[in-house]
């Protein structure tokens, strides 16, 4: 799966796990800009995306996310996919 591919399904996730238009979502969409990706939101929507891609976080990464983006780096790396 390229990159734009795991975007596209990312987005996907994110706006059905935080409720909010997938339209309205890009790449550098963060936690400071959707009010949605709260903690619990965070929490969530990481397992949420852990279960759609068979990724497993690890608690560094999930510290350091901050955006769409971030995430996309971390599932699109085909060797950490499980």
């Amino acid at each position: 799966m390229t990159e734009n591919e795991h975007l596209e399904k990312l987005l996907n996730v994110v706006a059905e796990t935080l409720n909010v238009r997938k339209h309205e979502l890009s790449r550098h969409s963060s936690r400071d800009s959707l009010k949605e990706w709260d903690s619990l939101g965070h929490i969530i929507l990481i397992l949420a995306i852990e279960r759609e891609f068979q990724y497993k976080f690890s608690i560094d990464q999930i510290e350091k996310i901050n955006s769409i983006a971030d995430i996309v780096d971390c599932v699109s790396h085909e060797s950490h996919v499980k």
